[in-house]
C-alpha cells in the first residue's frame, strides 16, 4: 500500500495480528529508548563522584530519545501516524549495524584488541559506507519523508481528520527536532565521505 503517514491503526490490514504487531514494534521500540537512556547516563556519562554531567552531545542525544518516545507513545495511544513513526525510525537506524561494526573495528585499533591488517584493511570499507549511508538517510531521504509528514499531518483533510491538530503540531516539533539535531553527525558523515572520495579509500590503508 502507498505510504499513508496518518493512516489509522485500524485500516486495512486491520485483523488482530495487524495491531499486535503494530503494538508489539512500538513497545519493543519505546522499550530500546528506555534501556538506552538508562545505559548512558548510568554507564557511559556516569563519573564516579560527581554522577551525571550534561554536556551539549548528551542532551541532544537525550532529546532525541524522549522526542521518539514521546512520538511513538503517543501514536498508540491515538491509534493513528503508526506509519509516520515506523518510517522514520526504520530510516534513523537503518545504519545502526554499519555504525556499530566502525564502531568496533576502530576500538579494536585504538585498543589493539584483537587488531591485525584485515581490521585495518576493512576498516577504511566500512567508514565510507557508514558515511554515505548516514549522510544520504539523514539528509536526503530523512528531510523528503518529513516534509511528505508534515504535508499529510498539516495540509490533508484526511490527516486533520484522523490526528488532533495539536498533536500534529507537537509530532512534527519531535520529528524536525530530531532531524535538526542529527546535524553535526550528518556533517561529520559528509566529511568521512568526502575524505574517501577525494584521497580513496585505499590511501587509507
Amino acid at each position: 500500500p502507498p505510504f499513508d503517514p496518518s493512516a489509522l491503526r485500524s485500516a486495512p490490514p486491520a485483523g488482530r495480528w495487524w495491531r499486535d504487531a503494530v503494538n508489539g514494534y512500538m513497545e519493543m521500540t519505546t522499550g530500546y529508548m528506555l534501556y538506552d537512556t538508562l545505559n548512558c547516563v548510568f554507564f557511559l556519562w556516569w563519573v564516579p563522584g560527581k554522577g551525571f554531567i550534561p554536556t551539549g552531545e548528551s542532551m541532544s542525544f537525550l532529546g532525541h530519545h524522549f522526542a521518539t518516545s514521546v512520538f511513538m507513545l503517543s501514536t498508540r495511544m491515538t491509534g493513528a501516524g503508526h506509519y509516520a513513526a515506523i518510517q522514520l525510525m526504520f530510516q534513523g537506524e537503518f545504519t545502526n549495524p554499519l555504525q556499530n561494526f566502525r564502531t568496533i573495528l576502530e576500538q579494536e585499533m585504538i585498543t589493539e584488541c584483537c587488531y591485525d591488517g584485515v581490521v585495518r584493511s576493512i576498516f577504511p570499507y566500512v567508514d565510507f559506507m557508514f558515511g554515505l549511508a548516514y549522510a544520504f538517510f539523514r539528509i536526503i531521504l530523512g528531510n523528503v519523508t518529513g516534509l511528505f509528514i508534515n504535508y499529510d499531518l498539516l495540509f490533508t483533510k484526511r490527516g486533520r481528520s484522523r490526528v488532533p491538530w495539536g498533536l500534529s503540531i507537537l509530532w512534527c516539533l519531535c520529528m524536525w527536532g530530531v532531524l535538526l539535531g542529527s546535524i553535526p553527525w550528518a556533517m561529520e558523515a559528509i566529511e568521512i565521505t568526502k575524505k574517501y572520495l577525494e584521497k580513496g579509500i585505499t590511501a587509507e590503508l
